[in-house]
């Protein structure tokens, strides 16, 4: 009966009322999804994947605790569900996986779309920013001071220029300053973390991004987003620290491909 057809279209009336819009992307979820309890987590001071989940959770304004652990992480083997660390205990979730947790916390915290599309845009931008960070440990391979000049130059003077200027291609095509398009999402978060552990290496990072005016953009919006300004910054996992004596560049294409591979 039309009666009927009323109550029911009340009740659902009041139950889409209950969802929230996330102010920062058009993510939608309802506070009954998540646990109450503050997220946890478990992580290696080893680690620097880590810190893109913790900017995540700051941007989103989530508290969290945390624990930085010294001990090996078999001592988590009947907790995590891998028995390794990185771990996020939230509630009766307990996460492993630096992919898996970031994404989670990007939801938690209202950054990551709903819409299929966007959501796939977001993770290929965060696999490619993964992608971009793990770079990095090519300095912690080259045991001797001419294969580190020759990855510290490689990184600064190739490899991020061509991978910044991929993702400046990508927002000028959609004529953007943020990944997001008019608002911030998760990729541009993930964006800055990495960025920053590139800033902490003291190789230069904050010079390349100068000639990419639509990352610099979203950077700079992302730095006012959420709780990202009450992050702090422990000391760089991958400093810079060149050998004294100076390379040629046919010393260092030398060392880059004779039996070592980027």
């Amino acid at each position: 009966s039309i009666s009927k057809m009323f109550l029911v279209l009340k009740a659902q009336t009041e139950e889409a009322n209950k969802i929230q819009i996330s102010p920062v992307c058009s993510s939608i979820h309802t506070e009954s999804i998540f646990p109450s309890e503050k997220p946890r987590l478990i992580y290696s001071g080893q680690s620097c994947h880590i810190d893109i989940c913790r900017v995540l959770l700051h941007a989103g304004s989530i508290e969290f605790d945390e624990s930085q652990e010294a001990v090996s992480c078999y001592a988590f083997q009947d907790e995590a569900p891998f028995g390794e660390l990185p771990l996020l205990i939230h509630g009766n979730v307990k996460l492993a996986q630096a992919g898996a947790i970031n994404r989670y916390c990007a939801r938690l915290g209202g950054l990551y779309p709903e819409n299929p599309m966007e959501a796939s845009r977001v993770d290929m931008i965060h696999d490619r920013c993964l992608d971009i960070l793990s770079k990095l440990f090519l300095t912690k391979n080259a045991f001797d001071g001419e294969r580190q000049n020759a990855v510290w130059t490689f990184l600064r003077d190739s490899f991020l220029p061509s991978e910044f200027g991929y993702l400046e291609k990508i927002l000028a095509e959609s004529d953007d300053n943020y990944f997001g398009g008019d608002e911030l999402n998760a990729a541009d978060v993930v964006f800055y973390a990495v960025y920053r552990v590139y800033e902490q290496t003291g190789i230069g990072a904050s010079e390349i991004l100068d000639n990419f005016a639509r990352l610099k953009v979203s950077i700079d919006g992302t730095r006012n987003l959420g709780k990202v300004k009450d992050f702090v910054w422990g000391e760089s996992h991958f400093p810079y620290k060149p050998c004294v004596a100076a390379l040629d560049e046919s010393k260092i294409k030398r060392s880059l491909f004779s039996g070592y591979s980027l």
